[in-house]
């Protein structure tokens, strides 16, 4: 009887991870692509004066 009960806390548990690594994953990407636009900016800067 335990058999399913295990399978099935496995399954949550890996939707939990799989939802966790998904959002930093697009934390992580964003991060970049501010970090890209900051660096845009500087050197946009720098070529005006």
């Amino acid at each position: 009887m335990l058999q399913p009960q295990l399978e099935l806390h496995l399954d949550h548990f890996h939707l939990q991870t799989t939802l966790i690594g998904k959002d930093s994953m697009e934390s992580r990407m964003k991060a970049i692509d501010g970090s890209v636009h900051s660096n845009r900016n500087e050197l946009l800067l720098h070529t005006i004066h």
